[in-house]
């Protein structure tokens, strides 16, 4: 007697069915896992595999699914979800998040309910009691007047409490203010990343508390910032596993919820892997899976905890709460892990502040919830946050130990309900009439291939990734950009800010060897991720600055501008570069709060001065372009940047096409007045520029989202 598993794979962001996937049905065992069937998901995503009896190794099979793209990529599984001793038929629904489906280029249009539009991040959610409301509505939102958002206030918070060994500082008063008024949440279900605020050692007497939390200072002076722990998933489990792990059966509409915490090991920092692998072995960590690790970042889980809303356990704190209650002996916590009870209350909308509770009384005693609170004298050791994917860009910028993914979900703010059939994503703005140096053939070769795709940035995104296989300085694929290049119309201007992202470097000059492209496998292979580059950013100049940095060539006659590079500092290999730039004096301008919210960046450096002029390379003679040229002495650019000047074109509407341009001739001083074929300039590669609405398809395609 056989049975089938059915169900269906989802975006995880919208629910909507995935086409073309593979689904696999194992039966998980202690050394080998027997594959029982495999099939595909139909148009609405939908799969079905029967799984006959006459085949003895599904006596029972505790059952698991792997669901992988056409190329192989694993998506999902639920190697770590296993159903045991299966008899009849089963439902399983496996969601995937959209970034994987980017990654694996399985194009899906979402629409995230979670990622429409920014995020409220100045607006507190309160209780409803109107007294305490406008209290603390008074005294917080003057707070909140210094800082870009609430996550921003917390961050002030535990920059305060790291330095501080007052067990009653006024920031713990300010916090447990906050948690009293707090809004309590039905449910808390899903990922959260999670911030450690401060440590306490519970109630203390005032003669000592002053100077007394020995804890929290050692805490906040040596790991606070290098902390293992990331955060907390709560999801729903079967009735009869949650009845065995709380020994009784939920009430009817209850949510009762199984709990797991996160950890991440930094080895680039000290602290941190001695931590993790204390932790590892305490706690009995265990690797997260594959499809957790790749979307979120972190490394083990461990940790167990029950979620359900419960009134809170600390005496101080007279109010209901989402508990997170460590304390059944069959979640198998050791100590001091065995004595704790979090509390949630949620602060804003997707912000959740919390409190530890440890029991300070019979803690040998075997935990019973039917106990009263006041039995285990629970206190207050402190406090965190949780918070969802609405929060993740904001957190990556405030706290880089999180080392949360750029293309982790959330963090794309698409609100993507673009309409791939504009013309502006499908249309080419070609200079007219075209240059004698374009090549009428490869253009319409160019086109139709284009027309393939939903968008132009689709199809350049495949000749990055076929010039990041097929290492040929001679690639087709160059001869296609070079044509896009040279039919592209100069802007008479630039104004504000456009995201970046690289095409392709190319190997010019004694970088050019046996034809292979070098640098660009150097750069995929070693740079990526450390680039901090998010885009370039074009301002006005004063005449009188304009005159003084270009030594009084150029005066401003024709249209020029003061550009800069932003340079994203929030993940710690980010930081890592953003200190060997300090290290080389690099001219750096920090941005400000809004810049750093709106567009990503963290620091401007990397000047330039911007106009229209000729091409300086051989294939585009008599083009006109957009120079970006950071070869001026005064602008204090260093090697190799200061050898640099950049070419643009627009090639669709908010869509441009850059090249990278190097001077090979490195002995010859710069002197702008000199014939540029001096100076031996080469081609080293090709970017975009790109206004918001095309930054929105980049990021849903999963376009070079290492200078994200």
């Amino acid at each position: 007697m056989g049975f089938t598993i059915t169900g269906t794979a989802k975006c995880k962001e919208n629910g909507q069915g995935i086409a073309g996937l593979t689904i696999e049905a194992y039966d998980a065992d202690l050394f080998i896992d027997d594959l029982l069937g495999t099939t595909q998901t139909d148009a609405g995503g939908a799969f079905a595999i029967k799984c006959e009896a006459k085949n003895e190794i599904i006596d029972k099979p505790d059952i698991y699914l792997k669901v992988k793209s056409a190329n192989g990529d694993v998506l999902n599984s639920t190697r770590n979800h296993i159903i045991y001793d299966v008899t009849k038929d089963l439902l399983i629904d496996v969601n995937i998040p959209s970034r994987l489906l980017a990654k694996s280029d399985i194009e899906h249009q979402i629409e995230d309910p979670l990622c429409k539009g920014t995020p409220d991040i100045k607006t507190w959610t309160f209780r409803s009691d109107s007294n305490v409301k406008d209290f603390i509505l008074n005294e917080f939102n003057k707070k909140l007047e210094k800082h870009g958002s609430i996550l921003e206030l917390f961050y002030e918070y535990k920059r305060v409490l790291d330095r501080s060994a007052d067990n009653n500082d006024p920031v713990y008063t300010s916090l447990a203010t906050l948690f009293d008024a707090g809004r309590t949440p039905e449910i808390v279900q899903g990922h959260f990343y999670g911030i450690t605020l401060g440590i306490r050692c519970g109630e203390m007497p005032e003669s000592v508390a002053d100077f007394g939390n020995v804890l929290g200072y050692i805490w906040g002076t040596t790991a606070s910032n290098e902390s293992p722990w990331v955060g907390k998933s709560l999801e729903r489990v079967e009735e009869s596993k949650m009845q065995t792990i709380i020994g009784k059966q939920a009430k009817a509409n209850e949510p009762i919820l199984l709990g797991i915490n996160h950890f991440n090991k930094i080895s680039t920092r000290i602290i941190n892997p001695i931590a993790f692998q204390m932790l590892n072995s305490w706690m009995n960590l265990h690797p997260a899976p594959e499809s957790e690790q790749r979307a979120y970042g972190w490394e083990k889980n461990g940790g167990y905890f029950i979620g359900t809303p419960a009134f809170s356990v600390s005496a101080k704190s007279v109010r209901p709460v989402f508990q997170l209650n460590y304390r059944y002996k069959a979640l198998n916590n050791p100590v001091p892990n065995g004595w704790l009870i979090d509390e949630l209350v949620e602060v804003s909308p997707g912000l959740f502040l919390g409190q530890l509770c440890y029991a300070t009384r019979k803690l040998l005693q075997d935990y019973d919830p039917k106990r009263p609170p006041e039995y285990y004298n629970y206190q207050n050791f402190g406090y965190f946050l949780l918070l969802d994917s609405n929060w993740h860009a904001e957190a990556r910028r405030l706290f880089p130990y999180l080392d949360i993914p750029a293309d982790a979900p959330g963090m794309k703010q698409t609100g993507i309900e673009a309409n791939f059939k504009q013309n502006k994503f499908n249309d080419f703005t070609f200079q007219e009439p075209a240059l004698p140096i374009c090549n009428d053939k490869l253009k319409s070769e160019i086109l139709i291939k284009a027309g393939k795709y939903p968008t132009l940035l689709h199809y350049l995104k495949t000749h990055s990734r076929e010039l990041k296989d097929n290492l040929l300085n001679k690639s087709p694929y160059f001869d296609q950009l070079s044509e896009l290049f040279n039919r592209g119309i100069a802007p008479d201007t630039m104004d504000g800010f456009y995201y970046g992202a690289l095409i392709s470097w190319h190997s010019a000059g004694i970088f050019d060897l046996f034809g292979k492209n070098i640098i660009n496998l150097l750069y995929t292979s070693v740079a990526s991720p450390f680039s901090t580059w998010t885009g370039k950013r074009f301002d006005p100049v004063p005449k009188e600055k304009l005159i003084e940095f270009t030594d009084g060539y150029e005066t401003g006659k024709v249209n020029t501008v003061w550009g800069s590079n932003g340079q994203a500092l929030r993940t710690l290999k980010e930081r890592f570069v953003g200190r060997l730039m300090d290290v080389a004096d690099i001219w750096t301008e920090k941005a400000t709060t809004e810049e750093a919210q709106e567009f990503g960046y963290d620091v401007k450096n990397f000047f330039f001065i911007a106009r229209k002029n000729i091409s300086f390379n051989p294939l585009s003679s008599g083009k006109e372009t957009f120079q970006l040229n950071y070869r001026w002495p005064m602008l204090k650019t260093i090697i190799p940047d200061c050898y640099c000047i950049d070419e643009l074109v627009q090639i669709a509407d908010g869509l441009f096409l850059g090249r990278l341009m190097y001077a090979t001739n490195i002995t010859e001083p710069y002197d702008p007045s000199k014939d540029p074929e001096i100076y031996r300039y080469g081609l080293f590669g090709y970017f975009l520029l790109m206004d918001s609405e095309w930054q929105k398809i980049r990021l849903s395609i999963g376009f070079d989202l290492e200078n994200v």
